[in-house]
Order: structure tokens, then sequence, then C-alpha cells
């Protein structure tokens, strides 16, 4: 647990530290979220979320879903270009809240692509694929995601 919370620490220190790096905010989908991206230099990024669901989860009206992830992108094209492919990993943590409370720890690389519509203003699709697992359960199902986002770059 100590690697772990010494990693995420060096992460937030190397993105509040990145001299001339722009800074991002955003949205993204299928869940009703906001996403905060630090530039590293040109061609990487850390970029952390935070979600809500688009309605309730399996019926029950008191039912909530909060998911936040973490990720390490690295653009495969630096420059002008208006579309920017990606590769990254990232790591994520999803709460169902209702009669019991079911925790998700998920992990998976990414595939994604960047269209800029001007400097400031990009849109991204991004697909993942990795193992999710719940203490809840000894089973680890391997799956797809999919994220739409757009971003501004502050």
């Amino acid at each position: 647990m100590n690697f772990l919370r010494n990693a995420a620490l060096t992460a937030l220190l190397a993105a509040g530290t990145s001299a001339g790096a722009a800074s991002h905010i955003g949205l993204y989908s299928p869940l009703i979220g906001v996403q905060y991206q630090q530039d590293l230099d040109p061609q990487s990024a850390l970029r952390f979320g935070a979600g809500l669901p688009l309605g309730s989860v399996g019926g029950e009206s008191s039912s909530l879903l909060l998911s936040g992830d973490a990720a390490y992108l690295y653009r495969l094209t630096a420059g002008t270009s208006s579309y920017v492919p990606y590769l990254g990993a990232g790591l994520g943590l999803t709460a169902f809240t209702g009669t019991n409370t079911t925790l998700i720890f998920n992990a998976g690389v990414l595939l994604g692509l960047e269209y800029h519509f001007t400097d400031r203003l990009n849109t991204a699709y991004e697909f993942g694929f990795g193992p999710a697992w719940s203490p809840e359960s000894p089973t680890v199902l391997f799956a797809p995601s999919f994220r739409v986002g757009l971003n501004y770059r502050l």
C-alpha cells in the first residue's frame, strides 16, 4: 500500500511542478464525469477523473454509482496535427451503493485519439481493456471500456 501511496504522491508532485506544461479541464461520458489533465511535456500527461451515472443503477431508486480514475497518457505524435493518437495506462475505483456497497478496482491499457478543434478545445475518443476485481468476488474479469471526452486547455 505504501508503494501505491508514494506513486500517487510522486505523480501529483510531478503534475504540480511541470513548468510551462498545459492544464486541461473537461467532461467525459458514458458517466457524467469531470476530469483534470496535466501535461508533463508535449507528449505525456497525467489525467484524473471522477464520475456519476446518467441514472440509477440496477433499478433501485436509492442506488448510486461513484467512479474515480487516474491515467498516464503518452501521445504518439506531438506538434500541430489536428489528430493526435495516444497510448496510456490507468487505474480506477468504482463504488456501487444501495442495500450494500460494492467496490470494483480496475486497471487497463488505453488507446485513444484526440481531435483538436482549436489550440484550446479538443475531443478525445478512448478504448481501454484490462482486469477488474471486487473484494466480494474471487473472480477477475477482463473487460473493455470506452470513454468520450471534451477538454479545454486553461
